[in-house]
């Protein structure tokens, strides 16, 4: 008898720590993630429009997005953001996409010149703030690059950087 409570209790406790595992993978598969997945440069206005994306399987409530686009001189760079308003939240269901736009700054000619001859980096930053279906809160901050090889609007772009981007 005492060998069958033992193995009894054994199966209560994998079967707890089995329960709890579910439980923790269906939390994380089902739960929203917000990222940016396109940004779009009109080549002939050259305003940039920045696609954010619910990639997860359930809504990301209390969207919040800035997106900031900031000329540097080399080795001056500001990645801060002031704290997002909230009057500008929304509801990003599983699958949708939230567009926000982003103006460029605005250069002389010395700065062009400049940023043709790499003194001078374009760059595009911020973050999208939102909550999970369990009212956890989320954040994904992203950084990109201005990449004019040539100095030509139709064959720049902008390319993601190996620092500034993250998520929980």
């Amino acid at each position: 008898m005492d060998l069958e409570v033992i193995i009894l209790a054994l199966a209560l406790i994998v079967s707890c720590v089995t329960l709890f595992v579910t439980w923790q993978t269906a939390r994380r598969q089902l739960r929203a993630y917000v990222n940016v997945s396109d940004i779009s440069v009109n080549v002939i206005t050259h305003p940039v429009a920045v696609l954010f994306k619910n990639l997860g399987q359930t809504p990301a409530y209390k969207c919040n997005a800035q997106v900031r686009l900031w000329a540097f001189e080399k080795g001056t760079e500001d990645f801060t953001l002031p704290q997002l308003p909230l009057e500008s939240q929304a509801t990003l269901g599983a699958g949708m996409e939230l567009p926000i736009g982003a103006t460029w700054p605005q250069l002389n000619d010395v700065q062009v010149t400049a940023l043709r001859e790499g003194g001078l980096t374009v760059w595009m930053f911020g973050r999208i703030e939102y909550q999970d279906i369990y009212g956890r809160p989320h954040t994904t901050r992203f950084r990109f690059q201005y990449v004019s090889p040539d100095g030509a609007w139709k064959t720049s772009g902008f390319k993601v950087c190996p620092e500034g981007n993250d998520a929980n």
